[in-house]
C-alpha cells in the first residue's frame, strides 16, 4: 500500500496556492479561503476536506477540494 500511496503522491502532489491566489481568495466565500489556506504542498485534499468537517456543520468532501484545485489550476493559480 504506501508504494501505491507514493505512486499516486508523484503523480498527484498537493498543490501549492500562489500569491495571487492568497490576495484574490481574500475576497471569497469562506470555504475557498479554507481551502486556499491549506494549499501548502504538504496538505492532501483528504485532510483539508476531512479538517473542514471536522469543524463545520456542513461537511466537505475530498472530491470537492480536488475539482476546486483543479479550477485553480486551470486559471494558473496554484503551483
Amino acid at each position: 500500500m504506501s508504494e501505491i500511496d507514493d505512486i499516486v503522491a508523484g503523480a498527484f502532489p498537493p498543490l501549492r496556492a500562489t500569491d495571487d491566489l492568497k490576495r484574490q481568495a481574500a475576497t471569497w466565500g469562506e470555504r475557498e479561503r479554507f481551502i486556499v489556506a491549506r494549499l501548502d504542498g504538504k496538505t492532501s485534499a483528504e485532510t483539508i476536506a476531512a479538517l473542514w468537517t471536522d469543524g463545520n456543520a456542513t461537511p466537505m468532501v475530498a472530491g470537492q477540494v480536488k475539482i476546486f484545485c483543479d479550477q485553480l489550476a486551470e486559471r494558473g493559480l496554484v503551483g
